[in-house]
């Protein structure tokens, strides 16, 4: 598979808690919080989407929690490449997350 992607996709430029926050209605920090917990207080997925229900109060379902962290993952792998100069990459550069990388890039496209 050859596939590079441009990394100029609002997947890989806007800040995922930016974006939470607009489509749940919950400040930013609700989904910071979360991540936080996630990454640095090692949380398990399940913790963490329970975080987020019970403490920050945000009604999500587990499938769209489990996007969210696989958003926020791509996100943060994508800004080490952006810092760097690079506008173009290999899929292979987001390892085990590239089949979702190509899922969201290509979700809302018309079947021709």
């Amino acid at each position: 598979m050859n596939q590079f992607i441009s990394v100029t996709r609002k997947l890989f430029t806007e800040d995922p808690a930016t974006r939470f926050a607009r489509e749940f209605d919950r400040p930013a920090d609700c989904w910071r919080e979360t991540w936080r917990r996630y990454k640095e207080l090692e949380y398990t997925r399940d913790e963490a989407y329970e975080y987020l229900l019970i403490a920050a109060k945000c009604p999500v379902r587990r499938e769209r929690f489990r996007r969210w962290l696989d958003r926020t993952e791509v996100y943060n792998l994508a800004q080490v490449a952006i810092r760097n100069g690079i506008e173009e990459m290999h899929i292979r550069y987001f390892g085990k997350l590239g089949p979702f990388v190509l899922k969201e890039l290509t979700k809302n496209r018309k079947k021709t």
